[in-house]
């Protein structure tokens, strides 16, 4: 099962908080997958739904449609999804999958990394805000993962880079440096050969940004699935 987020209860309901980042309010709603309980299937459709209506220029993000997110959903690839957004300007938001799995290298034994995937900003040009959803989605997950998991001293992201994309990639990269984030050299070079990886030493659990449920233990299962890759992501 692909998930280091393991709990007790069911989660049938995604966590639910808000984050302060330069004057601005963040609300946010976090799904940990696998989702289980009552309504797991309508749960599942709605962030099939919710990832797969994402629209960057007209067009849908990163060409994500509804029947890739349910088979990342039915193969456990994801950990989580989480969606935040400006509490001042709603229609300036941010959205993205967690992926727990290890793509530096090739050995199976080798630790598995969190990784970000999928990242996509949704905003009206002539009211977003100064203060990007993304770093508050950024954050969000790094307090997810040091509350929980608090061993885990980074989380990672990859950008495109295949080819026609170099221009692109690179705008990303330096985007994404400003973040904190930093390329991570190659060890393993068949694994998705086209991608840059990057990854953020994560900032020590701060006080008050704890999501509101408090059932999770920390422990991993060992059980090992097939994976499947998320989309690299193009949005900032």
């Amino acid at each position: 099962m692909n998930t280091v987020f393991h709990t007790k209860k069911d989660t049938n309901r995604p966590l639910r908080g808000t984050i302060r980042i330069e004057n601005e309010a963040f609300d946010y709603e976090l799904y940990l997958l696998p989702i289980t309980g009552n309504n797991a299937s309508s749960i599942e459709d709605t962030i099939v739904k919710r990832l797969a209506s994402r629209q960057f220029k007209g067009r849908p993000c990163l060409g994500i449609t509804e029947d890739m997110v349910r088979t990342h959903i039915d193969q456990n690839t994801y950990s989580g999804a989480g969606f935040i957004w400006n509490k001042r300007i709603p229609n300036d938001s941010a959205s993205a999958t967690l992926q727990f799995h290890n793509w530096l290298t090739n050995y199976p034994f080798d630790p598995k990394q969190l990784w970000i995937n999928d990242l996509c900003r949704e905003k009206d040009p002539s009211s977003s805000s100064s203060t990007s959803p993304v770093k508050a989605l950024f954050q969000l997950f790094e307090q997810i993962t040091r509350q929980y998991q608090p061993h885990m001293t980074h989380i990672h992201l990859m950008v495109d880079n295949s080819f026609g994309k170099e221009a692109e990639s690179n705008t990303l990269q330096s985007i994404y440096n400003a973040y904190g984030f930093h390329v991570v050299p190659r060890i393993e070079t068949q694994q998705l050969p086209d991608a840059i990886f990057m990854e953020k030493r994560m900032l020590p659990l701060q006080q008050g940004g704890k999501p509101r449920r408090k059932s999770f233990r920390k422990s991993f299962r060992k059980k090992r699935r097939k994976q499947t890759k998320g989309k690299p992501n193009n949005e900032m």
